[in-house]
């Protein structure tokens, strides 16, 4: 292993090498000289006045602390491009670790422009190549349209990034319709004073694949931005939503779905909603899911109330249970509910029909059981009607 941290602007006998960036005229001629296998560290500050490309595979560009700004607000935008080309049309393995991303000296908190860190799949037929396994890790990204901005990029990791007063924290998009993008993972970190912390969307007719969170804390409006921050907006039909642990605090909604949007699974498991005003997942009118799981969580609305979730009547599959939810809110109006009376002890609520507003039985699972209010009496589909409990057509 000797010499293979060694100091050295060339590498040599295929040996990735360590480069420092201050060692080079600017940062784009650094990142010029990488070739995969490489380290470079940014061991110096960088105000840009064009977007810096990289396109090599397999190289990391590690910081300590050093600072990325761009010379005017929101220009050059993104400072940071990782992109396929012509000639490299597959790029992967790149980690961008332990640099400060910053909007121009002088620029107010939330008022910020341009987007820090792009990484993008200029060539999205899959027969010309991938833009995947990219790593960005403790990072701080602030002030700023975009925080980071994904285009047709897979498997993407994000692990304990500080991202912070940015209009949008991460954007995920498909700009093709050729194929979709995602497997995007989120371990820890911050998602803090963001209006929208992720943001799912793109060209019509596209579709994105799945995402998940991990113990992160994500939650806050931007500042001087009215309306109520989104933790997770969904603008475009998504593969699957995974939060596991994750801390989400005063927000308008924990995932809000867009009107005509398909989400194949929304899950969210042992994770704390708190001050939500609206609804901890929130899917409108005209939109779909096929399943809802909620378990383990602890939702406390906000002062006036709020649901835990809202689904249309399109939804395929809803299981909700073990959570802990305040006095205060307000029941979601379909799906059956874990509900803890005075006694502490759990009762489930089933969704309540009227003789008018039932579904038609044969549209239900056989055994599917509701409480019909006109009747008051619970009803239950063998397929073709419903019946009584003691099995008479209702």
């Amino acid at each position: 292993m000797a010499g293979y941290f060694r100091k050295t602007t060339v590498s040599t006998d295929g040996i990735g090498k360590l480069k420092y960036s201050a060692d080079y005229a600017d940062l784009q001629a650094a990142f010029d000289d990488l070739v995969s296998g490489d380290t470079l560290f940014v061991n110096s500050d960088y105000t840009l006045t064009n977007t810096v490309n990289l396109s090599v595979p397999d190289v990391n560009v590690l910081g300590k602390g050093s600072t990325i700004r761009p010379s005017t607000n929101g220009s050059p935008s993104p400072l940071i491009r990782i992109k396929n080309t012509n000639t490299q049309k597959t790029i992967y393995d790149i980690l961008i670790s332990g640099i400060k991303f910053k909007n121009a000296s002088g620029t107010s908190d939330g008022n910020g422009n341009g987007t820090a860190i792009e990484i993008v799949d200029q060539y999205p037929n899959p027969n010309d190549g991938w833009v995947w396994h990219m790593k960005l890790e403790d990072l701080n990204i602030s002030n700023f349209a975009k925080g980071v901005l994904l285009e047709g990029a897979f498997d993407v990791v994000i692990n304990n990034c500080n991202i912070s007063q940015n209009e949008i924290g991460l954007r995920c998009e498909t700009l093709n319709t050729n194929r979709t993008a995602g497997q995007i993972k989120l371990f820890g970190g911050f998602f803090i004073h963001n209006r929208y912390h992720i943001s799912i969307d793109g060209a019509s007719g596209t579709e994105f694949d799945d995402i998940s969170l991990f113990g992160v804390t994500m939650g806050h409006q931007r500042e001087g931005v009215s309306g109520g921050a989104i933790g997770i907006y969904v603008g475009k039909s998504t593969g699957g939503l995974f939060l596991l642990g994750n801390h989400l605090e005063d927000l308008a909604s924990g995932i809000y779905e867009a009107s005509g949007v398909f989400v194949a699974t929304a899950s969210i498991f042992g994770s704390k909603l708190l001050e939500i005003s609206g609804s901890g997942v929130d899917t409108n009118d005209g939109s779909g899911l096929g399943s809802l799981s909620l378990i383990g969580n602890s939702f406390h609305a906000s002062e006036g109330g709020g649901v835990l979730y809202k689904t249309p009547y399109t939804t395929q599959g809803v299981l909700i249970g073990g959570n802990l939810r305040s006095s205060g809110n307000v029941e979601p109006p379909i799906g059956i509910l874990e509900h803890s009376p005075t006694d502490n002890k759990s009762a489930f609520r089933l969704p309540t029909y009227s003789d008018s507003t039932r579904p038609s039985a044969g549209s239900m699972p056989v055994g599917s059981l509701i409480r019909n209010s006109s009747s008051n009496k619970l009803n239950v589909s063998d397929g073709s009607n419903w019946r009584d409990a003691d099995g008479n057509i209702v």
